[in-house]
């Protein structure tokens, strides 16, 4: 993964494969505002978990360095985790 340059991407891959959140189904749908770092959990907003509509995952240590550079980058507001921009249009992933 170091390999990625975009951070964005590097981002979209590590919420994939350490927090098992599903691409596109549960990644569109999480914000910044899910992300508890003192709990060490993201509540994932989930269209397939029937009675909750929500679930909750653990925050691996790799992830926790690329969610807190995501904070870093963003004003304060529910923004999403992932956006990635490509020739002036903005994707929300």
């Amino acid at each position: 993964m170091s390999a990625t340059r975009m951070p964005a991407l590097k981002l979209l891959f590590a919420l994939a494969r350490y927090a098992g959140l599903g691409i596109p189904s549960e990644l569109p749908l999480a914000t910044l505002v899910e992300v508890d770092f003192q709990g060490g959990r993201l509540r994932v907003p989930s269209p397939r978990t029937e009675r909750r509509g929500q679930r909750l995952v653990s925050i691996a240590p790799k992830l926790t360095a690329l969610l807190q550079d995501r904070f870093a980058e963003v004003e304060e507001g529910p923004w999403h985790l992932v956006t990635i921009r490509d020739k002036g249009a903005a994707f929300e992933i």
